[in-house]
């Protein structure tokens, strides 16, 4: 889960600032140093003045460029998570989870040092002191939260020309378009719910509510990946899912169980394209140096269509999303596998779900992913 690349400019071009400042780098040396491409991004860092040459030949640096270093997902940038019984920190995590997990009033599972499974609720998330104090609720409770989450995309500028992805399917298509795009997640809210059990029965109800002003905000920029489908497409999406629901009421006798609603609630489209994402999410390390944890993906309506979007999670990019746009086909290929190896039936945390899912995993269906899959991966 440590895999990451090391070779993308924008990574590259932040280990060369600190180099620049640490030591400095002869001028000579560059390109051994740091590879082919070290010129092209030493002259653009010294265009923007980050770096400068000094009288012996060498390139140096200003100040504390390291605190910009991304190594997984967004840069130092930590928050420690406090015990407010103890006032001992447990646990750090970036602040852009921060604002996901630990918000005031979030309900927080950790583990403690005998390997029991804690429950927590934050009671204040500190943004300058880069602290979240939590207090314990203990082993068992039945609360948890729901929060009220926005993701925002903007296209700023088309990175490469869109592919039109044939299909073994007449005239089904998808589209793919590489941008640089701004992406903005905000946490408006929250729902505090509590579980019961009455005969054998599961109650849900909502015990608090609460929203921020101002929201809990991420934004960055990076590569992003637009997925669109063509009318075609969406038509055999929904007769496929026609016959999933048929399927499961057979199954279940007539009746469609509450493990599968968003059969009934969410979109085909949205379905399917959510569930492909997931899986090729999952295929990143077969593919390329990259973790799975370097891009997330999310769907949303879009001038009367359901688009899909693959986005690094990290400021300036980390080229995984570039490497789905690049290597689609390898993708499918390791995407079909690994869902087919999984003896699930209709998907798990092996082959589908994902924990940073922006959209809490709604959506899902096995099937509906690989049918978008092999579509694409028939040669």
């Amino acid at each position: 889960s440590a895999a990451f690349n090391p070779n993308y400019p924008t990574i590259l071009g932040k280990h060369l600032e600190c180099s620049c400042v640490e030591s400095g780098i002869p001028l000579n040396e560059i390109t051994e140093r740091f590879g082919e491409v070290a010129g092209v991004i030493a002259d653009s860092l010294l265009k923007q003045e980050k770096i400068y040459i000094n009288n012996s030949n060498q390139l140096w640096g200003y100040g504390y460029p390291h605190r910009n270093v991304n190594l997984r997902g967004h840069a130092q940038n930590d928050v420690e998570l406090i015990d407010i019984n103890t006032g001992k920190s447990f646990e750090k995590m970036q602040m852009s989870l921060a604002h996901k997990e630990v918000f005031p009033g979030a309900i927080y599972l950790a583990q403690n040092y005998d390997g029991e499974l804690i429950t927590y609720r934050s009671e204040n998330l500190d943004l300058d002191k880069k602290q979240a104090i939590l207090k314990p609720l203990g082993k068992n409770s039945n609360l948890e939260t729901v929060p009220n989450n926005e993701l925002a995309i903007k296209e700023i500028q088309q990175l490469a020309t869109a592919q039109i992805i044939r299909t073994n399917i007449s005239n089904a298509r998808l589209r793919f378009s590489l941008f640089w795009g701004e992406i903005t997640f905000s946490v408006n809210g929250y729902q505090l719910l509590a579980t019961k059990y009455e005969k054998g029965v599961e109650k849900i109800t909502v015990v608090d509510e609460s929203s921020f002003d101002p929201p809990y905000q991420t934004q960055y920029q990076a590569p992003v990946v637009k997925v669109e489908i063509n009318y075609a497409f969406s038509q055999v999406i929904q007769e496929n899912i026609k016959q999933i629901k048929e399927k499961i009421k057979e199954k279940y006798k007539g009746i469609i169980p509450d493990d599968f609603k968003d059969l009934l609630t969410c979109s085909p489209d949205f379905i399917a394209l959510h569930s492909m994402g997931h899986q090729i999410i999952s295929a990143i390390p077969l593919v390329v140096l990259s973790s799975s944890q370097d891009v997330e993906c999310f769907v949303q309506r879009q001038g009367g269509e359901t688009v899909g979007y693959f986005f690094d999670t990290c400021d300036g990019g980390n080229g995984a999303s570039e490497a789905i746009f690049n290597q689609l086909l390898k993708f499918a290929q390791k995407a079909i596998a690994l869902a087919k190896n999984c003896d699930c039936e209709y998907g798990c945390p092996r082959c589908l779900t994902q924990h940073r899912c922006p959209q809490q995993n709604r959506g899902l269906y096995k099937d509906l992913g690989l049918l978008l899959l092999e579509a694409i991966h028939y040669k």
